[in-house]
């Protein structure tokens, strides 16, 4: 069974928040993820757990754009997310399941905060430093498993009501 792509153009987020429901977190994050990657958010379950090949085509380079698209951020910053170098994807525009992971995440979090702040405000604050995060942003932290909790935690107090 192969995984193909289902989407390839580059990241309109306009048009892409548009589509998006407001309150919806677990749809808007699927959405997310498929508009970062090109990929079914659902095809997840078949490359981690039954160890499909990626989907030829993919591309790393293309998943960065999107992110950056996404966020605001430059090239090199999400590249530093994502755990590769910008020469890496130069060389080789391969995509690993650890890019793929990372994107995910990336996606969770980023729906977690629209919800919260709305779509505008939540690529806003990921790039603004953070006094509940010692004054980092919370993109800077999204590259180890470590600083994605630590946004994590700060996400689920701004879901509850706290004023961070």
């Amino acid at each position: 069974m192969s995984i193909a792509f289902i989407r390839t153009e580059p990241l309109d987020t306009d048009k892409l928040f548009l589509t998006l429901p407001a309150h919806k977190s677990g749809v808007v994050k699927r959405k997310i993820f498929e508009a970062i990657t090109g990929l079914d958010y659902y095809a997840l379950d078949t490359l981690w757990l039954k160890q499909r090949e990626l989907p030829e085509g993919l591309s790393a380079r293309s998943i960065m754009s999107n992110i950056s698209a996404l966020l605001g951020l430059r090239s090199k910053e999400v590249a530093t997310m994502l755990g590769v170098s910008e020469s890496r994807v130069s060389r080789n525009d391969q995509v690993t399941l650890s890019i793929l992971d990372r994107a995910e995440g990336v996606s969770d979090i980023f729906a977690n905060v629209a919800a919260v702040l709305g779509f505008t405000h939540a690529r806003a604050w990921f790039k603004a430093p953070n006094a509940a995060l010692e004054g980092a942003a919370p993109y800077t932290l999204l590259s180890t498993h470590y600083g994605q909790k630590k946004v994590e935690n700060l996400i689920t107090a701004l879901l509850n009501g706290a004023v961070v």
